[in-house]
């Protein structure tokens, strides 16, 4: 369950909106109700900061839980990724995951940062970086062969699967690949 906290959805919920009757605060009571219940099949509450500060914008009882912050336009494509991924209950290190979290960098939605708190100086060299990712890469790929299994990579632009002969095969998420089919 997601809630959304605007200063709007806190008036509602106060009741101080007669045009809205007591609808958000029903809602909060099934909310109360999911929190302090068991926890077998009962969905997460997640809430979702728009615009405001939480005392402003959330009811009390969502006040104290942890947040996606969507107050932050530069990083707003980054906040709704995160959150996908955890509603999914996807690992961060899976390929696709990787591959939007590079997409959305690229064209310019990802992470901006503000001034460094570090020295650029004490930083590795664009090449540098290169080549230990290729090294890396390299030892994951060799790794993932050596127990008979593929590998996840791009290719031209779009996500394959990698087998150990060369030969490759567009990447579904849904799909698994043959071996992991056969083990």
């Amino acid at each position: 369950m997601l809630i959304v906290g605007t200063r709007a959805y806190r008036r509602k919920y106060e009741n101080k909106d007669p045009g809205t009757g007591t609808v958000v605060a029903l809602e909060i009571k099934v909310v109360w109700a999911r929190l302090t219940g068991p926890a077998d099949g009962h969905p997460a509450v997640i809430p979702l900061m728009l615009e405001g500060d939480v005392n402003e914008s959330l009811p009390l009882v969502l006040q104290a839980h942890a947040f996606s912050d969507f107050r932050i336009d530069d990083r707003y494509f980054d906040i709704a990724l995160e959150l996908l991924i955890g509603l999914d209950e996807i690992s961060p290190r899976h390929p696709a995951v990787s591959h939007w979290k590079k997409q959305l960098s690229r064209d310019g939605f990802g992470r901006r940062s503000s001034a460094n708190s570090f020295d650029d100086e004490d930083l590795p060299t664009d090449e540098e970086m290169k080549q230990a990712l290729k090294r890396v890469g390299s030892r994951a790929l060799n790794s993932a062969f050596d127990s008979n299994q593929t590998a996840v990579v791009e290719q031209h632009g779009q996500l394959v699967w990698l087998y150990s002969d060369g030969t490759t095969k567009p990447y579904v998420a849904s799909e698994a690949p043959e071996s992991y089919l056969e083990s």
